[in-house]
């Protein structure tokens, strides 16, 4: 009876738990974070060698946040329509915070240029800009229909956001 017992708890435990809005609400609160503070890192930076490792180290760190998020979303029930307005407002936050550090970095491509940095940031907006569009994709995928082409409107926002800095940091 005991093993009985121990089997169901650690079943349990390491059962998936079903996410909801407010897991996604927290994914999009650690996103900005990661974001404003990558930001942040990039603001302060000085153009030395040394002082880029910081922003490597967030850049990092957004991307993991970032699958993280999607596991997050894509694990969610599908949102009600309440659920769905309430993080719309946390998304646009996020939009806000991915705009001011696309727009940073790419007014610091000079800084990086110098350092022959540039073709390491092209590379990293892509790969970010991929895992964006895999977070996205897995919250849009839960968003009623009704709302669906709302949603789909804010991911084109932080696409066209992407687009353009990929663009700055083009070689060609």
């Amino acid at each position: 009876m005991l093993p009985t017992r121990i089997l169901g708890a650690v079943a349990l435990a390491v059962a998936p738990v079903l996410a909801d809005g407010a897991a996604i609400a927290d994914a999009l609160g650690t996103l900005s974070t990661a974001s404003a503070e990558l930001n942040n890192t990039v603001a302060e930076w000085s153009g030395d060698l040394f002082g880029a490792l910081p922003i490597v180290g967030n850049s990092v760190e957004l991307l993991a946040k970032t699958k993280d998020a999607t596991s997050v979303a894509e694990e969610s029930a599908d949102l009600t329509q309440e659920e769905t307005l309430m993080l719309a407002g946390s998304l646009q936050g996020l939009i806000t915070d991915i705009d001011n550090t696309l727009s940073t970095l790419t007014a610091a491509k000079p800084k990086f240029d110098k350092l022959l940095f540039s073709p390491a940031i092209l590379i990293d907006l892509k790969i970010q800009k991929k895992e964006t569009d895999n977070f996205s994709a897995a919250v849009v995928a839960k968003v009623p229909a009704a709302l669906q082409g709302v949603a789909q409107g804010m991911v084109d926002q932080v696409d066209a956001l992407f687009d353009a800095a990929i663009d700055a940091f083009k070689l060609f």
